[in-house]
């Protein structure tokens, strides 16, 4: 297993290129089993070596996409209530990316650990990504339906 990050870099580049390609939560699975022994400190110092604003930059393509709504929550009397958020809360991914986790709509609101990972998706904003309370992930009210969208394109 590699031990220096050039040699990690190597690797995920080199031995998972294929797979990745046809498989996008193949790294995913990768890189938490690899980092799962780091502590949070650790982990927080490596995401802000990686520039988190520039995360999923390269993943937005000239396809089709959809917008997502983050809604911040907080605690009270063990209820989760929604919080104004103090930054933009929608950013855009893949249609893609979407139907891949999500093929149908009844997945998308039966899986809501899987649509809650959808916020380190695109260019979610850093603050976004960086929520420590709990939050609900949802399409934008206004935005098209993916399915839809994949079944007339």
């Amino acid at each position: 297993m590699p031990t220096t990050r050039d040699q990690m870099v190597d690797w995920l580049v080199d031995d998972t290129a294929d797979t990745c390609s046809t498989d996008p939560g193949y790294l995913r699975s990768i890189l938490r089993e690899y980092w799962s022994a780091m502590s949070d400190e650790d982990l927080r110092r490596s995401y802000d070596e990686l520039s988190p604003d520039e995360a999923g930059a390269d993943c937005i393509d000239s396809g089709p996409t959809v917008t997502l709504r983050f809604r911040p929550q907080a605690w009270i009397r063990d209820n989760a209530f929604d919080v104004d958020p103090e930054q933009p809360d929608t950013w855009d991914i893949p249609v893609a990316i979407l139907l891949n986790r999500f093929p149908t709509e009844d997945d998308w609101h039966e899986d809501y650990g899987a649509r809650d990972d959808m916020r380190f998706e695109g260019r979610a904003p850093r603050w976004i990504r960086e929520w420590s309370g709990p939050f609900e992930v949802e399409l934008a009210p206004d935005a098209a339906s993916p399915w839809e969208l994949s079944a007339t394109g």
